[in-house]
C-alpha cells in the first residue's frame, strides 16, 4: 500500500511506502507545532491499493492560535472528551460535554503530552463502514476547542 500527503492531484503528494501497514498512526512533534506559524492547517491523506485505485482522501485540520489574541486568558485544559459518528449518522457532534470523558495528565512544561486508546467496545459490534472519531478539550474559562 502507498500514502500519499495530498498538495495536489493524485499521486502528486509526498509518497510513503507502507508494505503491509495494516494501522497508522501519525504524531507531530511538539517542537515542529511550536515552528508553525499562527494559522489553520490541514493534514490530507489517501492511500494506493495495489491495484492501482486511491482511497478517498482524509483531513485533519487543526489550528495554532496567535499568541497575541491568547495571552492573558485562562488557557488551562481541564476536560477532554471523545465521541464517534458512523458515516450512516449526520456527522453534526453530539451537544458539548457529551461526549466520553477521558483523564489529562499533567502538563509538563505547559504541554500535555496525551495518547489515547479507545476501546473496540467503544464501536458497535458490526463495526465496518467509516467512522469519524472527534475530539474536543474545555479549558478553565469553559469554552470548547474545535474538534
Amino acid at each position: 500500500m502507498n500514502g500519499s500527503l495530498i498538495p495536489g492531484g493524485l499521486g502528486s503528494g509526498e509518497m510513503l511506502m507502507l508494505p503491509g501497514v495494516r494501522i497508522l498512526t501519525a504524531t507531530l512533534p511538539p517542537e515542529d507545532i511550536a515552528a508553525l506559524d499562527p494559522k489553520t492547517y490541514s493534514i490530507t491523506i489517501r492511500f494506493q491499493d495495489s491495484k492501482g485505485d486511491w482511497s478517498i482522501p482524509q483531513s485533519r485540520s487543526f489550528t495554532i492560535p496567535d499568541v497575541d489574541d491568547v495571552l492573558g486568558v485562562a488557557q488551562n485544559i481541564v476536560r477532554g472528551e471523545y465521541f464517534i459518528l458512523s458515516d450512516s449518522e449526520s456527522l453534526v457532534p453530539p451537544a458539548l460535554g457529551t461526549g466520553t470523558a477521558f483523564n489529562l495528565p499533567s502538563p509538563i512544561n505547559g504541554v500535555i503530552d496525551l495518547s489515547a486508546v479507545i476501546p473496540g467496545s467503544a464501536f458497535p459490534a458490526d463495526a465496518e463502514g467509516i467512522y469519524y472519531v472527534g475530539v474536543r478539550f474545555q479549558d478553565d474559562a469553559d469554552n470548547w476547542s474545535f474538534t
